[in-house]
């Protein structure tokens, strides 16, 4: 999934956190559709309205944006991403594929200027597609204050790190609906972003905001 393209290298901020820890059983099942307006952060209008789907079949748990076009293979039961596409028009189609193994990450992407390759070292521990993360963190212990994880971004071919802090409970109103909520922080060093996801399981998200756009369930 999602919703914003980072261009900056990995940070050493949050080493003292524990690992990110995610279990999704009771989480994901079967189909679901989630549907949110988009509303720009200054206009404060909506400008897009996309889906957000979630489809598990065969052990694999596929996470797809409409808006982006992008999608991405995950294991439903450890979230480790298999593989992902991702599409953006920006003075010409890029397109860009990316396939994890146990000790590298695959990006392959066809641009304007020709196609390319690279091939990163896979780190130790917890990597997340950036287009599940918004999704993948439904599974997490919302009850620890400070995670830390690393996140690998198919637009710049990169890996950073991030820590996901929860700051408690906060009630919103969305176009679905008024939600209990926590509020969660995703920290990247030099950006701040915030997402908003159902207190009861499975944990939807209900809005996220990366100070341009705001996403609201619908």
């Amino acid at each position: 999934m999602l919703f914003a393209i980072f261009m900056f290298p990995a940070m050493a901020f949050c080493k003292d956190f524990p690992d990110l820890k995610l279990k999704p059983a009771g989480i994901f099942s079967g189909n679901e559709k989630f549907y949110y307006s988009i509303v720009g952060k200054k206009s404060n209008k909506e400008s897009a309205r996309t889906f957000v789907s979630c489809f598990i079949e065969n052990g694999i748990l596929t996470i797809s944006d409409s808006l982006n076009n992008s999608s991405v293979d995950v294991d439903a039961v450890t979230l480790k991403p298999i593989e992902g596409s991702w599409t953006i028009e920006y003075e010409g189609r890029y397109d860009v594929h990316s396939r994890f193994d146990a000790d590298s990450i695959f990006v392959e992407a066809s641009t304007p200027q020709g196609p390319q390759k690279v091939a990163l070292p896979m780190p130790a521990g917890l990597v997340l597609h950036n287009d599940e993360l918004l999704m993948a963190l439904r599974a997490m212990d919302f009850s620890i204050e400070k995670q830390k994880t690393k996140l690998f971004i198919p637009a710049s071919a990169s890996i950073i790190d991030m820590v996901v802090i929860v700051k408690g409970k906060e009630k919103i109103e969305v176009p679905a609906g008024k939600f209990n909520t926590y509020k969660v922080v995703l920290d990247f060093g030099v950006a701040v972003q915030t997402a908003w996801y159902e207190v009861e399981k499975p944990h939807r998200m209900v809005s996220y905001d990366n100070d341009v756009i705001r996403y609201q369930l619908e």
